[in-house]
């Protein structure tokens, strides 16, 4: 393996990688600010790869500079070194919400947890919606916390704008190549692909998916084949929580499945996210309105209280060391966290 020497980031010092990211094809490793001694997660892509889109990232990098919302990962700078992509945003030292379930709460978080984290997520595409962004990429993987008590979105490479004018306004119609790893979240109209085409409130189907999967440690049509998959959705079949007001009695899920109880409004939330007809779901900006987020008082716990066996990244056994000159993205990576800006 030939390995590379990476141009310096400007402003930055790098340390050990943590994480894979863009479907494993970057590496993320510690960055330490220079002027301010912050540590800093740098994305670093290899541009020579066939898996990774140059313009892509350029297009992604762009939309994200020109958003401005505490919900939104931001990109605090990008430069190319070499043969390679750098992007440094902030770290978010907890990882995704997909790693925590992976690594610390394997049958799904608590429902006041799940309630703090879909607040923060409905903020930012409230945001988002009101700029007629489309994110089409919502899952767990994408959601990145952070020990400061921060929720963010990321994830921004499947999102597209609606047209405000012509015969398509509020619509779009397209079925983008990197919406193939997303299928489990998409809303059925999104999967249909047909002229009628798919709006806003496909976002909400997705987080719909998202409260299922951060609820019962798997996202919803995981077992099935994509066809069956594709069918199930078509049909109209709708995801559930799982707890003991859902699961039969000689059901084989975990304990811990089989005898908690989600609230009422968890349930009733979930549901109208999860609406097969688009018109039938409610808009974010209602949804922040549902009785289920009066759980959720500002300023009054965080997410270190709600998910008390979380440790932030540079405490849990990877505390940045500082690396050699010569990294390697390509280099297999022994890593647990998964990133995605």
């Amino acid at each position: 393996m030939v390995t590379q020497k990476l141009a310096e980031v400007p402003n930055i010092t790098l340390f050990n990688a943590f994480g894979k990211g863009y479907s494993s094809q970057a590496s993320i490793y510690f960055g330490k600010c220079k002027s301010t001694g912050e540590f800093r997660a740098v994305g670093i892509y290899p541009l020579e790869s066939d898996e990774v889109s140059f313009e892509a990232l350029k297009k992604e990098i762009a939309l994200l500079k020109s958003l401005d919302h505490p919900n939104v990962l931001p990109v605090l700078d990008s430069s190319v070194s070499g043969t390679f992509l750098c992007v440094t945003t902030p770290l978010m030292d907890y990882g995704s919400v997909s790693d925590v379930v992976r690594l610390k709460y394997t049958f799904g978080l608590p429902e006041k947890a799940i309630a703090m984290i879909l607040k923060n997520v409905l903020q930012a595409v409230c945001y988002l919606h009101k700029q007629s962004i489309v994110h089409r990429g919502i899952k767990s993987s994408h959601i990145l916390l952070s020990s400061s008590n921060r929720v963010c979105l990321a994830g921004f490479r499947c999102c597209a704008r609606l047209a405000r004018k012509g015969a398509y306004a509020g619509r779009l119609l397209e079925f983008s190549a990197e919406l193939k790893n997303n299928l489990l979240w998409l809303a059925p109209e999104v999967l249909k692909q047909d002229l009628i085409g798919y709006g806003l409130k496909s976002d909400v189907y997705s987080i719909g998916i998202t409260a299922c999967e951060m609820a019962n440690g798997f996202p919803p049509f995981a077992d099935m084949e994509q066809l069956q998959m594709l069918f199930e959705k078509e049909r109209g079949t709708t995801p559930r929580l799982l707890d003991i007001s859902t699961l039969p009695d000689d059901d084989h899920s975990h304990a811990e499945q089989r005898t908690r109880q989600f609230s009422d409004n968890f349930h009733e939330f979930t549901d109208l996210c999860l609406k097969t007809n688009p018109d039938y779901r409610l808009a974010p900006n209602k949804l922040l309105d549902h009785p289920f987020f009066s759980q959720v008082k500002k300023g009054r716990q965080t997410l270190s209280q709600l998910l008390p066996t979380l440790r932030p990244i540079s405490s849990s056994g990877t505390t940045p060391t500082k690396s050699s000159e010569q990294i390697d993205p390509a280099q297999p990576s022994t890593v647990k966290f998964s990133w995605d800006f």
